[in-house]
């Protein structure tokens, strides 16, 4: 592989891929905080907004604010919208589609599953989506195939052979190196060993399946910059750590890109002088320490909030009647104060009712307002479990929402397509799960 095959490193889960006359740019996440002002980019991008110019398509590989992040996309000329095709996995909802097309790219290409799609005589792309509707990408060109896993959850033979057997022999695999997620309350460091191994558990079932000659280590060069999530960065697995992993126990060639660099597939690289420059940059973060703090959020707002979302998905799911959801007690560390959030409503509690979580005003008043608000929690992590699991009560609350988000609907019609795809017994499965 090589002659000609370029990678121009963006940021985070962003590169160009630059052959035969293409150049796809893939989740640009250029700069600004995402998940409700929980990450930031750990490196500066380089990449700028007229360099748009030179992209012939865009691909997104989900709805993550880290992979596509609307503030960016609206900072693209206008004029260089209007020459460059979107590239997305066909949805239910077709929400992003449809958001693309209002900015006026030149064209919205919804991927089939199955389906390769010819980007020129030698290059073609294939994006399958998985379970919580991310989606990865696979290059296949005359001289080899890029696989992007980016954060999509192969962790296992079964799924990633899957994959193979579609795609074929992999050259080049990116896959993601580090959690990106809430891991544990601060005292609770183990969880947060166990969840970076875990990512370098997955890189190794991977390779093992794809048996890639390169692993480049993708979609984890961000930090925790809240004031509520800045302990998250203390067990991370940076750059160096995964590339000496992959060269010594997996027996890859590691490649690190920093923002800016450019590498010739199939060339000799160093990834050393990468991994240096992001540890610098995230001592240099910890050092300066949070950039965001929480602001102020007034008990009415929070009462208001749940008024309209109550009312919000009982008309997005009409048979949320006959189903109620579960409560959960949520206590507000900035007002302190608790409340109960049920079917009925949000009430004050008393310090005597159980605590399933804690968080400030402002991040519940986050998931009252927005269908996924309750995922980018889960992902800032902005929040305490008050004893062990006890959290995943609150998620399951919001478990509806987030299935809204995506275009699914708790209604007769979901009914009956659970009823002839899967079975009755599915059906009752996941209105249990909605109890």
């Amino acid at each position: 592989m090589g002659n000609g095959i370029a990678l121009e490193w963006v940021n985070h889960a962003s590169f160009v891929l630059d052959y035969d006359g293409v150049r796809l740019i893939s989740d640009p996440w250029l700069e600004g905080k995402v998940f409700n002002n929980g990450w930031s980019l750990l490196s500066d991008t380089v990449f700028g907004y007229p360099d748009f110019q030179n992209i012939t398509h865009i691909w997104f590989s989900h709805e993550h604010p880290d992979h596509f992040f609307p503030p960016n996309l609206k900072a693209i000329p206008s004029a260089i919208r209007r020459s460059i095709p979107i590239l997305y996995q066909r949805t239910k909802d077709r929400k992003v589609a449809k958001f693309c097309k209002g900015l006026g790219f030149k064209e919205i290409i919804e991927l089939q599953p199955s389906r390769w799609l010819a980007l020129s005589s030698s290059l073609s792309v294939l994006c399958r989506p998985v379970p919580d509707d991310d989606s990865w990408m696979a290059l296949k060109t005359d001289r080899g195939t890029i696989l992007n896993i980016n954060d999509c959850v192969i962790d296992t033979t079964v799924k990633a052979q899957a994959i193979a057997e579609v795609v074929g022999p992999v050259n080049v695999l990116m896959t993601q190196f580090s959690y990106a997620q809430w891991a544990g309350n601060p005292e609770d460091r183990e969880s947060r060993r166990k969840e970076a191994r875990e990512k370098l558990d997955r890189i190794a079932i991977q390779a093992g399946v794809f048996k890639p000659q390169y692993v480049i280590p993708f979609a984890s060069f961000v930090w925790f910059s809240h004031e509520e999530n800045f302990y998250l960065n203390d067990t991370m697995n940076d750059a160096e750590g995964v590339a000496r992993f992959i060269e010594d126990e997996l027996g890859c060639k590691p490649v690190v890109l920093y923002p800016g660099d450019r590498w010739e597939v199939g060339s000799a690289h160093d990834w050393r002088p990468a991994a240096a420059r992001y540890r610098q940059d995230f001592e240099a973060r910890m050092r300066g320490g949070p950039i965001t703090m929480a602001r102020p959020v007034a008990y009415g707002e929070i009462e208001a909030a749940s008024r309209s979302f109550l009312d919000r998905l009982g008309r997005k799911n009409r048979l949320l009647r006959y189903v109620p959801l579960p409560s959960t007690c949520v206590k507000l560390l900035d007002l302190n104060l608790s409340v109960l959030i049920t079917s009925r409503g949000l009430r004050r509690v008393d310090d005597q009712h159980p605590i399933d979580i804690s968080m400030n005003a402002e991040s519940l008043l986050y998931c009252l307002r927005f269908d996924w608000g309750a995922n980018t929690l889960h992902v800032n992590g902005r929040f305490r479990s008050a004893h062990g699991n006890s959290y995943q009560k609150f998620f399951r609350f919001f478990r509806i929402a987030d299935d809204n988000n995506h275009g699914r609907r708790l209604d007769p019609g979901w009914i009956a397509a659970k009823l002839i795809n899967r079975g009755s017994r599915a059906v009752s499965h996941a209105l249990g799960r909605a109890r």
